[in-house]
């Protein structure tokens, strides 16, 4: 489990710059700012990258290892970054914590934990089939 998390962030220097000048170039197409996001590279063997609110990219060392061509690795940053242009993560997370308000009333307070365990963070097949189809401006 402690590797599937990752042993922290990676500091080399010319990955990242490589990353966040490939990242500016797609941000256009995408319809992001530049300027509002903020690469992560966590060590890691897991092959995976996802964004959290306010713009930042997560992308495991294992997903950077695995891309066969540099092209690999510019499709899963549009695709993510398509999730910040669309705001998937900040609709996910405020139909969850509305969710979890219910769950909480229903309860008395007692099932609440219980139910955000349950509600996971993923997004909709809509939502991932948007990303797929690329930012293309915000929604």
């Amino acid at each position: 489990m402690h590797d599937l998390l990752g042993d922290g962030e990676c500091t080399e220097t010319a990955g990242r710059t490589a990353l966040e000048t490939l990242m500016g170039r797609l941000a256009t197409a995408a319809g992001v700012e530049a300027s509002v996001l903020r690469l992560h590279i966590l060590k890691s063997t897991a092959v995976n990258a996802f964004v959290l609110p306010g713009g930042h990219i997560v992308v495991m060392d294992g997903l950077i290892q695995a891309a066969e061509e540099p092209d690999d690795l510019a499709g899963v940053l549009a695709h993510e970054m398509a999730h910040i242009a669309h705001r998937h993560t900040v609709r996910q997370m405020v139909r969850h914590m509305g969710l979890g308000l219910i769950v909480d009333t229903a309860t008395g307070g007692m099932g609440g934990e219980i139910g955000r365990l349950l509600l996971t963070l993923s997004y909709s097949r809509d939502d991932e089939r948007e990303a797929d189809r690329g930012g293309g401006g915000k929604s």
